[in-house]
């Protein structure tokens, strides 16, 4: 395994601090001034963008290689998380964003509470925090699966899957 040397680590060193100094440069010049302009991005980010966010915070290696890993194992039904999500987050955008927009609101738990009162939204709340859980969960195990594989030095050892349980839908 080839070293740094002193100018390699000099340069290194020197682009790390290059990049602390413009994104503070950027945080101070482009920060928002206002609540409002922090939670909805001063209404400049376009439609994809906004998509593109969403849909980043559910999918992650649980979802793309752990799929793959077991549709080749179990069929291609283990691919329902991820297709589900796709299909909730356009029937949220086509339906629910202008009511949710239209509510003054900044979160979703926000126009729950204005529409049905507090104790809806904790309990909508609880079940989000529980389902981002799992999510969450299911990134763990299939990191700790891959590092398993790598301390093992054994690149074919069985490792878990990096996903949840799965149902078993191929009838």
């Amino acid at each position: 395994m080839a070293e740094f040397d002193a100018f390699g680590t000099a340069v290194i060193i020197a682009m790390v601090v290059a990049y602390i100094l413009l994104t503070s440069w950027l945080t101070v010049r482009l920060r928002s001034r206002t609540v409002d302009q922090f939670m909805t991005a001063s209404h400049s980010l376009p439609a994809a963008v906004i998509g593109v966010l969403l849909m980043s915070r559910f999918i992650g290696a649980k979802s793309t290689v752990g799929t793959a890993q077991e549709a080749f194992g179990s069929g291609v039904s283990v691919s329902w998380s991820v297709l589900g999500a796709s299909i909730g987050f356009l029937l949220f955008g086509l339906f629910f964003v202008k009511r949710l927009y239209g509510s003054g609101e900044y979160t979703i738990s926000a126009a729950i509470a204005q529409k049905f009162g507090r104790s809806t939204m904790l309990t909508v709340s609880l079940i989000m925090s529980y389902a981002l859980l799992l999510v969450n969960v299911g990134n763990y195990i299939g990191g700790a699966a891959a590092i398993a594989k790598t301390k093992s030095g054994n690149s074919s050892a069985e490792a878990p899957a990096p996903s949840l349980v799965l149902p078993d839908i191929r009838g």
